[in-house]
């Protein structure tokens, strides 16, 4: 039987060769397909070198990328673009810059930029495939009408707007003092929002270390748009959720154990960013030094190899964990 790799090239080598529109709609389809097959993880997930990865990805995103050119409406390659491009992004441009020196401020900054373009380029594709999916979306989501952006949202629509929100968030956290990026946070916060609204276990509790993340970076008041409260439709979820887990009225601090609980419970212990966002949301803040290395330790004790579909990921943030220990005495007065 052919494995899932050869099925790849066989299909890619389609496309390039065969002339026929059919014939290359076709191709195009059978790839997507077996690339965003649920029940399988993907390659790029399991690769256990994250330099191999690194060097493998700019590859595929520009495949798929030529792929819409001949499908321009395919929804799951604009879903599989967003997800590349923020991860890549995340894991290869950003988080490298973070941990360059101080004498390489300009290097830094100029893969800052690097890390800016290409969240965009992701959240560009992401709403693409919003307002193919909802007719008018676009329109609503510019003008922060959020709740006609989100009247006909469904359970189905989950996949395209935690990308919408994480890739656009990645874009505003990395130079939050632009006001062309930091006005769009309420929309960013909204489509987090809807994803907990909508499916509170999605992707192993990945959308509760979002919320680690917002409460931990970004100030409530800069959640909301300047219009009575009553009138917020992200709010009123926000309040319905977390009434419903008996959450109403919690301070910050309170919010975020709640979902760091609810992140390590959903991901079964198999993923060790949680506990990197977590110790950056409290322990920082707390100036806990010793709290901080060890919530970092604990995550460094997750067994990556033990967790295939998780391998790449946790194999960043190993690094990631390791690096901000050893950069302890920065962080901590």
């Amino acid at each position: 039987m052919m494995d899932k790799k050869s099925l790849v090239f066989l299909i890619v080598v389609s496309v390039i060769i065969f002339s026929s529109c059919s014939i290359k709609q076709l191709a195009i389809d059978s790839l997507t397909s077996s690339m965003s097959a649920t029940g399988e993880p993907s390659p790029f997930l399991t690769e256990e070198d994250p330099e191999f990865a690194k060097q493998s990805l700019p590859f595929a995103l520009k495949l798929y990328e030529t792929l819409l050119q001949q499908d321009p409406q395919n929804t799951q390659l604009l879903l599989m673009l967003a997800q590349g491009f923020t991860s890549y992004s995340n894991a290869f441009v950003e988080a490298p810059a973070k941990r360059l020196e101080i004498n390489e401020y300009d290097k830094q900054q100029k893969e800052f930029a690097r890390a800016k373009a290409f969240y965009l380029r992701a959240y560009r594709y992401a709403l693409k495939s919003m307002e193919i999916r909802h007719k008018g979306f676009s329109k609503a989501w510019d003008a922060q009408n959020l709740e006609l952006a989100f009247e006909n949202i469904d359970r189905d629509d989950v996949d395209y707007l935690y990308w919408l929100g994480t890739s656009l968030l990645a874009a505003i956290a990395i130079q939050p003092s632009d006001p062309a990026m930091s006005i769009k946070i309420p929309q960013a916060v909204g489509a987090c929002t809807a994803v907990l609204r909508l499916n509170p276990y999605y992707s192993d509790g990945a959308i509760h270390e979002m919320f680690i993340r917002l409460y931990g970076s970004l100030d409530v008041s800069l959640w909301w748009r300047a219009i009575p409260q009553e009138d917020d439709i992200v709010r009123k979820w926000l309040v319905e959720y977390y009434r419903k887990n008996r959450m109403e009225g919690k301070s910050t601090r309170e919010l975020i154990e709640f979902h760091f609980k609810q992140a390590i419970t959903l991901d079964e212990g198999k993923k060790l960013s949680p506990y990197i966002a977590y110790a950056q949301a409290v322990m920082v803040p707390l100036q806990d030094r010793e709290g901080y290395i060890s919530i970092l330790k604990k995550a460094l004790e997750i067994d990556t190899e033990k967790y295939p579909e998780y391998r790449l990921e946790n194999e960043v943030a190993r690094e990631t964990a390791i690096w901000l220990i050893k950069t302890v005495d920065d962080i901590f007065i």
